[in-house]
């Protein structure tokens, strides 16, 4: 592997040689955030450090211990939200950076899958009203994610 390929990952994987560490627990949740956000170790510090690491929808501190590392459970506590017009994450889907609204708590995942779910017409009959000074609305009108990556030219 190449330094091409290390650069974005977190020091914390690589080795005495600056390789990254494939068999390391966090690696697949890092490759994943680079693949399909386009999002590196620098980007998601930043935006974390932007949020000052506080769920944006409920203002909870977002808990950075890191889960027991299972096929198809994340590395971390908190989770990326990004809007699912972009795609989905599966087979082909890249979303992008373009996509991406923030780190959120359990909590505010659940509330944004929900919300995703209303939104792009997956729950019939049901209709989202949202009052604009609302948590939710600030968040889905101007995601912190994209105010960090705007603000440094980063989309």
């Amino acid at each position: 592997m190449n330094n091409k390929y290390t650069h974005g990952y977190p020091p914390y994987i690589k080795d005495s040689n600056g390789k990254v560490m494939l068999d390391h627990p966090e690696y697949n949740w890092w490759l994943t955030m680079r693949r399909y956000y386009d999002l590196d170790y620098e980007k998601i510090s930043g935006i974390l450090d932007f949020q000052d690491y506080k769920c944006p929808i409920y203002g909870y501190e977002l808990d950075q211990s890191i889960n027991e590392v299972k096929r198809g459970i994340g590395t971390f506590r908190y989770f990326l939200d990004h809007d699912h017009k972009y795609g989905k994450r599966s087979g082909g889907d890249r979303p992008g950076m373009s996509s991406v609204r923030g780190f959120v708590s359990r909590q505010g995942n659940e509330t944004m899958k929900s919300i995703d779910l209303i939104r792009t017409g997956n729950l019939e009959g049901v209709s989202l009203v949202l009052d604009e000074d609302c948590a939710i609305s600030r968040y889905l009108s101007n995601p912190p994610a994209q105010q960090y990556l705007n603000r440094f030219s980063l989309v």
